[in-house]
């Protein structure tokens, strides 16, 4: 990850690491704008820096994916795999 995260986006990103640590899901959800994207992204990077064998499935509306694509290479290109 390749950009500075704000206080919640952190909290965030620890509270889905718990959650997998534990073996729970989760869902991140609040407003539009507030870096849901930017810390999915960021959980991602940490299971592949952990060495999680992946592939990852993020489920999102149809209409998103050129958005999700757009994120990936611009914070975390090393992850994507065409």
């Amino acid at each position: 990850m390749h950009r500075r995260s704000s206080a919640d986006q952190l909290a965030g990103l620890e509270w889905l690491r718990t959650l997998h640590e534990v073996g729970l899901n989760g869902i991140l959800a609040d407003e539009m704008g507030l870096g849901k994207t930017v810390q999915v992204i960021a959980f991602i990077c940490s299971l592949v820096q952990d060495g999680a064998p992946g592939p990852f499935l993020v489920v999102a509306p149809l209409s998103t994916l050129t958005n999700w694509y757009t994120e990936f290479a611009r914070f975390a290109p090393e992850v994507i795999q065409t």
